[in-house]
């Protein structure tokens, strides 16, 4: 039997576990773009994706704070500020997901690696009247047209470990994890 201090820090770091997941290029075939696009196809949602313009940031921080809220994962607030630093940094790119004119979602992409070789799916937020209707799907699939335009070999991204819903999508797609993160902190500073 764990002692009480001893057990408040494992569960202190089972709070912060993710899970480092990673999705080699070459492995996403044709016929899992096609199972993607047919799963858009069957939703009576038809989202325009197009990369965010700074004029975008209030909503994308609206969307990002109450998606959150709604997850597994634990809640993080940001700012429009916190946003902006990342818009305006050349490895970050920022992609919107409207739905009747109206935005729905949005997927955060950065470039990493010595050759900028690898993709990292940053963050993803889906309205909240807007989830489950394909349009991470359709988030996912542009970042991959993205992603073979920039010859990325590989798709990284960290889940947190109760997100079951995250970590069952990334997992049908083809993630496989690779590493963990026990203090998600940690991996910032670095």
């Amino acid at each position: 039997m764990l002692k009480p201090k001893k057990k408040l820090q494992v569960e202190l770091l089972e709070q912060n576990k993710y899970l480092k997941m990673k999705l080699p290029t070459h492995k996403i075939s044709k016929i899992l773009e096609q199972r993607l696009n047919q799963k858009i196809v069957k939703s009576y949602v038809r989202p325009k994706i197009s990369l965010a313009t700074e004029d975008d940031l209030p909503k994308i921080t609206r969307i990002y704070n109450r998606a959150w809220l709604s997850s597994a994962t634990p809640f993080r607030k940001m700012t429009v500020e916190q946003f902006r630093l990342l818009y305006f940094s050349p490895s970050y790119k920022f992609l919107l997901a409207r739905v009747f004119g109206k935005v729905a979602g949005f997927l955060i992409l950065s470039f990493e690696g010595k050759n900028e070789e690898y993709g990292l799916l940053v963050g993803l937020a889906i309205d909240l009247q807007f989830q489950r209707k394909a349009i991470g799907t359709a988030l996912a699939i542009r970042a991959w047209q993205m992603f073979k335009m920039r010859n990325i070999k590989e798709i990284r991204c960290e889940i947190y470990h109760a997100n079951s819903r995250s970590l069952n999508f990334a997992q049908s797609v083809g993630f496989e994890q690779y590493d963990i993160i026990m203090n998600m902190l940690e991996s910032i500073k670095k």
